[in-house]
Order: structure tokens, then C-alpha cells, then sequence
């Protein structure tokens, strides 16, 4: 019998922990988010929010707080992504440019023919990157009052077109303006190539192959799952169902969608499933916009805290957000049913990619298991949860010069670090406060183990 050495066999056995806890991702951090997602409406005033998460080992999380109405809202229902389509689009174009079908370098008028107010020459790259000059059929003056008027009215995407256009906003190339009536124009491009209806080439190309079961394209495809509202006010809560708005959408933003699909459509596409590492490459190419922004092909790269992240945004009378951590491998989603809060919205986005980007950074290092082996430290805490202090007990084999304890809050942020050379260290209340919070010990510089506490 082959024989193996101790230390082989505690490295395999570490390695097998490892990955035992990361596939526990999302078991392990649900109730965390869980109480952030609920702390998070709260501080910002929302009447409805929900949220959905990838892990990067794959594992799953979704959850809702507030009201649909008078109902309390569920992770089960249906949200409006609204132009989080866009990169659908964008998507199912560039899948087309990889069979050859069409180049992005194509004019608009080799797929479709002439339409009032769109000039001759505009490329396909440029309505997906914004830079065509068409006027934004949403911003036209007639546009609200039209759907509002008659909400009942199903508008076809020609009709949009023959009614909502005007005169072009620059020559095509020449600036960039965000304009909803590109991404309409794109959506009659596929369906010209495909011969197919646009829900049904979604249905096809992204929401089969990516098994989304609870992803529609609004006012297109039958569903049965409630579909939430928005909140125009505190207490004003309007059920959302005017065929006039979600079809007018179309193409530039009518899919609705569970914050869980949401979630898995956005990591299969960013980590790479959809499309060829070219054309993902070649959709994060495009405007600079403020910051470090840049508007590509029907996506937004940004960076934040020195990390790269890919996404959109979706306004309707809800808001969404969509957002990709390229460096750490999760995805994110939230959808706010509270009409007019984007800002908002991007607030909370932001709280909960500083709790994901701890929690990856915590998974990426084993939750302390191979420092802890090599130093040989055992952690206790005690009494926990706690009303007034926490002990923490460290005992150690080996000589260890320097112990340091770091308490971070549900964030992800720093609340506090002291070292000590000594084997107990007590955390009282008044220096944290009230909530959940995660104690790391480092010993001579290594991490040690992470714990989770609680000051009731």
C-alpha cells in the first residue's frame, strides 16, 4: 500500500474543508444579507426592495423586504429589469456577429428598411453604444401623456417609431446621448435576421439556455407569477399594469424577471457563458462617461474601491440595478419598487457590494483554516451573542509575538483594530454597537479565523 505523508494528508484535508465551506456560500451568509437587505430599506425609505445574489462558487441567494401593495413582497415574484434589456440586446447582436449573421460595423439600413428621422449611415455599434444622434423617443413631448391617456393601448414597436420620433440629436458618431429608440431599432434588426419575434429569439438564445423560468418579456409572453408595482408615494402603491408603458418598453427595457434569474442571467453573461471572451471584451469598449465610467455596448464598466465592475441600470416605474464583481466573481442584482429612487437604489448597490466583496475575501482565504493549522491557534468567544462585552480566548501552541483583532460590521467596513500580546482581549458594546459584526484575529500578520458576533 503507497503511504503518505502527514503533512500531504492535512494539506488534502484543508483543501477538502476549503471547498466544503465555500459551497456553503450562500447558506452561510444568507441571514447576514438578510439583515442588511431589511437595514438597507429602511435607511433609505423604501417601501419595497429586493435583491439576488451569485456567488462566485455558484451558490445562490435572494430575498425581499416591504410591501407589494398591502402583501408583503417575495423573492418569487416578478420585477421589472427595465434597461437592464438592453445588454440582452446587445447580447443577442453580438452572438449574431459571431455567427456571421451581421457585423456591429454594419449600417442600420443593410437589416431594416428606412424610418422617419433616422438618418442613412448610422452603424449598429453606434446605437448600441449611444452614439447614433437618434432622438430618445421617451423624451418626446407627446410620450407621457399618450401612454398615460390610455393604458390599455398596446403599443407595437412601429407605431413607437412613426409616433415618438424627431429630429436627430447629432450626426452619427459624433457625441454620445442615451437613447432608448437605438435599442428599438436594434430589436427590429433581430427580428429581421432571425425571422423571429423578439421574445421569442430572448426565449431562445438567452432564456433556455440559461434555464430563466421566471423571465419575460413583458406584455409579449404569458406568465402567471405575480408581477409587483411601484410605490408612487408612502402610501400610494400603483399595481403597474398599464399595457401602454411595458410595451412601449420593448426592446429598451420591457423584460421582467425574480431577482434570482436576474442574478444568474448576470453572472452567466459576465463570467464568460454567453458570448466569446472577444465579444465580451468588445462590449466593455466605448464612452468615457463621469469617472471612471464607460457606457460600451449595452453595458456599463465602472470601478469602485480600486475594483472593476460591469453592469446597467433599469428605470421604469421601478428601478434596478445590475452589477458584476470582475475581480472577486459575483453578481448582484437589486430591484426597488419606490418610483423615482434611483439614487437611492445606487445607494444601496453600493452597501451590498461591501458586504459581498468581505465575504469572497473571507472564502478566498478558507475562513482561516490553513493559518489556523500552521499556527496552531484555538479561538473562543464568549459570551455570544452579548448584551455588554465579549471575551475573546486565544490559545496557542507555538510562540506568537503579536495578535491583532479587527472588528468589521456587516459592510465589510472597519469598526475598530487593537493588537496585543496578550491570550485574552475583551470587546465591549459601547465600542461597536448594536448588530452583527465579524471579529478577525491575525497572529503575526497571518489570519487566524474569523467569527461572527452579536451585540443584542
Amino acid at each position: 500500500m503507497k503511504k503518505y505523508s502527514l503533512k500531504l494528508i492535512l494539506a488534502f484535508l484543508i483543501c477538502c474543508l476549503a471547498q466544503s465551506t465555500k459551497a456553503q456560500m450562500n447558506v452561510t451568509w444568507a441571514d447576514t444579507l438578510n439583515k442588511l437587505l431589511v437595514k438597507v430599506q429602511g435607511d433609505e425609505n423604501m417601501q419595497g426592495l429586493a435583491a439576488g445574489v451569485v456567488f462566485s462558487d455558484g451558490s445562490t441567494w435572494s430575498s425581499a423586504a416591504g410591501y407589494h401593495g398591502t402583501v408583503p413582497l417575495s423573492k418569487d415574484f416578478l420585477y421589472d429589469i427595465g434597461s437592464n434589456t438592453k445588454s440582452m440586446v446587445a447580447s443577442i447582436i453580438l452572438l449574431l456577429e459571431e455567427e456571421s449573421k451581421l457585423s456591429i460595423n454594419d449600417t442600420l439600413y443593410q437589416h431594416i428598411a428606412p424610418v422617419p428621422n433616422v438618418p442613412f449611415g448610422i452603424t449598429i455599434k453606434q446605437l448600441l453604444g449611444h452614439r447614433s444622434g437618434v432622438f430618445n423617443y421617451t423624451t418626446h413631448p407627446n410620450f407621457i401623456n399618450e401612454i398615460n391617456t390610455n393604458d390599455t393601448k398596446f403599443w407595437h414597436p412601429d407605431s413607437i417609431l412613426s409616433t415618438f420620433l424627431s429630429s436627430p440629436d447629432f450626426a452619427p458618431g459624433t457625441n454620445y446621448n442615451y437613447s432608448n429608440t437605438g435599442y428599438i431599432l436594434l430589436g427590429k434588426v433581430i427580428e429581421a435576421i432571425e425571422n423571429k419575434p423578439l421574445n421569442q429569439v430572448l426565449k431562445t438564445r438567452i432564456f433556455t439556455p440559461m434555464s430563466l423560468d421566471s423571465t419575460y418579456l413583458d406584455q409579449y409572453d404569458p406568465y402567471t407569477l405575480t408581477k409587483t408595482g411601484a410605490w408612487l408615494s408612502p402610501t400610494l402603491y400603483f399595481p403597474n399594469n398599464f399595457i401602454s408603458f411595458m410595451s412601449s418598453a420593448w426592446a429598451a427595457g420591457a423584460v421582467v424577471s425574480t431577482p434570482k434569474d436576474f442574478a444568474e442571467y448576470a453572472h452567466n453573461l459576465f463570467s464568460g457563458q454567453l458570448l466569446s471572451a472577444a465579444s465580451l471584451q468588445k462590449m466593455q469598449l466605448g464612452t468615457n462617461l463621469v469617472g471612471s465610467s464607460t457606457y460600451g455596448l449595452g453595458i456599463i464598466k465602472w470601478g469602485y474601491r480600486g475594483k472593476t465592475y460591469l453592469g446597467h441600470g433599469g428605470t421604469t416605474l421601478q428601478n434596478s440595478e445590475m452589477e458584476y464583481s470582475v475581480t472577486s466573481g459575483f453578481s448582484l442584482v437589486l430591484m426597488n419598487l419606490d418610483n423615482g429612487f434611483f439614487n437611492e437604489t445606487a445607494r444601496a448597490k453600493l452597501k451590498l457590494i461591501d458586504l459581498l466583496e468581505y465575504i469572497e475575501d473571507v472564502q478566498a482565504n478558507g475562513m482561516g483554516l490553513a493559518n489556523n493549522l500552521k499556527a496552531e491557534i484555538e479561538v473562543s468567544a464568549y459570551p455570544n451573542p452579548s448584551a455588554d462585552y465579549i471575551t475573546f480566548d486565544l490559545k496557542t501552541e507555538n510562540e506568537v509575538n503579536n495578535i491583532t483583532l479587527e472588528i468589521l460590521d456587516i459592510a465589510g467596513r472597519k469598526v475598530m483594530e487593537t493588537s496585543t500580546a496578550n491570550s485574552t482581549l475583551t470587546l465591549r458594546k459601547e465600542t461597536a454597537g448594536t448588530g452583527i459584526f465579524f471579529a478577525r484575529i491575525l497572529a503575526d500578520n497571518q489570519w487566524v479565523k474569523t467569527e461572527r458576533i452579536v451585540f443584542n
